[in-house]
């Protein structure tokens, strides 16, 4: 009961058609749920409220080998798979995913998330979240990720922390 509550509360509870998956991940991604779908009107079931847009933007952080992830808009499973990829392809000993423009995340995007964190562990690389916001916050503490994720109130603190990092490997 508890945890439905928090689910739609932070956004869990909408099903929507998964978008396109975009070839670039400067991009927006494109959601079919903007246009309506053909195949939905043809069912009956009508034109899909427009979505806002998720965008990744990557940049070079203050030193080499900091890689800074600038994400906005909602980070649902429309956004997802985009995430995975850029993620994945990065070399960078150094990650810092910038949160600030993010007001919400599904149960999907804090998979994602976590896959990070555990992917940094593994490959002896360093990570940080910034910028985010209070309700993503509460999420990360119901589900018992507080202390685990590591979180920077803002892009300069992490650079400045993770800048060693990337300085050594």
């Amino acid at each position: 009961m508890l945890l439905s509550s928090v689910a739609a509360c932070h956004g869990f509870g909408c099903l929507r058609a998964p978008a396109p998956r975009c070839q670039l991940y400067s991009k927006r991604v494109e959601n079919r749920a903007e246009t309506g779908s053909v195949e939905g009107r043809e069912r009956g079931f009508g034109t899909l409220p427009p979505m806002n847009d998720f965008k990744i933007e990557s940049t070079a952080g203050i030193r080499d080998g900091i890689r800074i992830l600038c994400l906005s808009g909602p980070f649902t499973l429309n956004g997802l798979f985009e995430f995975q990829s850029v993620v994945r392809g990065l070399s960078d000993p150094v990650v810092i995913i910038d949160l600030t423009n993010v007001p919400y995340m599904d149960s999907a995007s804090v998979g994602a998330i976590v896959s990070v964190h555990t992917s940094a562990q593994r490959n002896n690389r360093h990570y940080a979240l910034v910028g985010v916001c209070e309700r993503i916050l509460t999420l990360f503490d119901v589900l018992g990720l507080q202390g685990v994720l590591v979180t920077y109130p803002t892009l300069e603190e992490a650079q400045e922390k993770l800048g060693h990092g990337a300085a050594t490997n």
